[in-house]
């Protein structure tokens, strides 16, 4: 397949092979693929955005035919789309299988269940970069699974959230549609799901079904006589004008109840959570500012909608109390302690609290603690604090602060190095040294690499060493790791094209580089 697109505002050709598409100098292989943007339908101009891994980046193609530019948009869009699928669940599989066998060769006291095995796995189908780390370092037997997932339990706990939440009741009033066929047929498609919500909402076609299925109707009858019936056009929440077209039924006829259309609804349910609470206080307490009963809501004006009416605030009702939960409900039928809310301290005799008296051994001890012994360990008095104070302060008075020129440190070693990390700072930033000069995918591929192995060890390294107590295997095993990151640092740079890129891949990986020094002086430091 080839068309005519827009790539970074030039005109090119857009081919799509076996294994990756091009456009001009531009080559993307499917399995870097991640994930496709479209522009909505009917706008101009017609585009679609790319997103890639290793590395990520998102490349945007407007097509350019004058007239077929949204046909073959929806052509690309298919064959990428197929690769993508093809990509995840290619990446489902290899990490449902490299949890697995690391599992089968964890030892025994690991004490992982199936679901905490199911939520690793979706955590790393999540994240490439993140599964892509676990392969390089637990499936190789670098570390062990544990020591992975050390530090990376927030990411499991949100996992675990997410697949805990169950969706609440849907808000909209269950009132299935009939959608028309090109004949002129009107059919209503019936799912696990509508049956189940028709069930929860209205309870007399529950036991409808429950009384007549399968005998004496089956259920492909059951409901096709029920959509046709007078309790169907009851239940129905628009439309109402078609009820005249509903047919008699002796089965749903029978569960037919009379209109709910009086002054009072027939399923009236006012509990009552305090009683202490008046609504109607508040027209004798406002009367000066001239409120008056409100006569424009009056029940029962326009009869036929009051059953509608109150189906809607029944339903309101069931979703409240779905959201509420049956713990707070339960809280809120309990009975109120109304002698706590009617007692007025104020009003109540104040009675004090009798002391406990505390029976002390060996008491006089207490009373004699600020008697002291002279040199001839006779008792004389206690020393009056003020003199203690006095004497304390006049000593201080004699104090002088003395600072001498050969105190002061010299700054000048500290002035130079801060000169020249601002000089470096300033040539980095003029020669523009960053990522965008890896040019070749395999040294992007392998300084990311690198970078995440190296950044993992040394995040367990001081996880480890600033443990109590110190896991001191764990930070053995991590220095011998750190102390070979210099060594790959070298070799991925030597494996760069050219020397600027190798520059770029050198700044790129030097933070790492710092924190290894940073170990290895710790290190030092520790030994000595």
């Amino acid at each position: 397949m080839r068309v005519k697109v827009l790539f970074k505002k030039q005109e090119g050709w857009l081919e799509l092979g076996e294994r990756a598409f091009t456009c001009g100098p531009l080559s993307v292989d499917y399995t870097r693929l991640n994930t496709l943007f479209a522009s909505k339908a009917g706008s101009t101009p017609v585009r679609l955005k790319v997103d890639v891994n290793e590395p990520q980046q998102s490349l945007t193609f407007t097509f350019a035919h004058p007239t077929n530019a949204l046909s073959e948009r929806e052509a690309v869009k298919e064959k990428l789309t197929q690769a993508i699928a093809a990509n995840r669940a290619r990446t489902s599989n290899q990490i449902g299988k490299d949890v697995d066998s690391q599992q089968s060769r964890a030892s025994p006291g690991l004490g992982l269940s199936k679901e905490d095995l199911e939520i690793r796995k979706k955590v790393l189908v999540k994240d490439p970069a993140l599964a892509k780390l676990h392969r390089d370092l637990v499936i190789s037997g670098v570390i062990s699974e544990n020591d992975f997932w050390q530090g990376r339990q927030q990411l499991l706990l949100l996992e675990h959230l997410s697949q805990s939440q169950k969706p609440g009741k849907p808000s909209t009033l269950v009132d299935p549609r009939p959608t028309s066929s090109q004949a002129g047929e009107f059919t209503i498609t019936i799912t696990p799901q509508l049956v189940h919500d028709i069930f929860q909402e209205y309870p007399i076609v529950q036991k409808a079904y429950v009384e007549n299925v399968p005998n004496p109707l089956n259920e492909s009858d059951f409901w096709i006589r029920y959509f046709h019936s007078h309790l169907f056009a009851r239940h129905r929440a628009s439309s109402r004008q078609d009820a005249n077209e509903a047919r008699n039924d002796p089965v749903f006829d029978q569960y037919l109840e009379d209109v709910d259309d009086g002054l009072e609804p027939r399923h009236l349910d006012r509990p009552v959570f305090d009683r202490l609470l008046d609504l109607g206080s508040t027209h004798y307490d406002h009367n000066e500012h001239g409120n008056a009963l409100d006569i424009t809501m009056q029940a029962g004006k326009v009869k036929a909608a009051l059953p509608l009416m109150r189906r809607f605030n029944e339903h309101s009702q069931r979703l409240l109390d779905a959201t509420i939960g049956d713990d707070v409900q339960s809280q809120q039928h309990h009975i109120p302690n109304y002698e706590q809310q009617i007692t007025i301290d104020d009003l109540q005799s104040n009675t004090e609290n009798e002391p406990v008296r505390l029976n002390m051994r060996h008491g006089e001890q207490y009373y004699t603690s600020n008697v002291i012994l002279d040199a001839d360990g006779k008792h004389i008095a206690a020393e009056d604090s003020e003199r203690v104070w006095e004497n304390i302060r006049s000593s201080l008075q004699e104090w002088d602060l003395v600072i001498r020129v050969e105190d002061i440190p010299d700054t000048s070693t500290s002035t130079k190095h801060i000169e020249e990390g601002l000089s470096t700072a300033a040539r980095i930033a003029y020669n523009d040294i960053d990522t965008t000069q890896i040019t070749s995918l395999p040294a992007m591929q392998a300084a990311i690499s690198c970078h995440t192995a190296s950044t993992e060890f040394l995040r367990l390294y001081w996880s480890s060493v600033l443990a109590h107590p110190v896991d001191t295997n764990k930070v053995e095993r991590m220095v011998d790791f750190i102390r070979k990151t210099p060594e790959k640092v070298d070799s991925v740079v030597r494996a760069a094209r050219s020397k600027s890129e190798a520059d770029a891949v050198k700044q790129a990986l030097q933070p790492v580089l710092n924190g290894v020094e940073k170990v290895l002086a710790n290190e030092q430091a520790r030994g000595t």
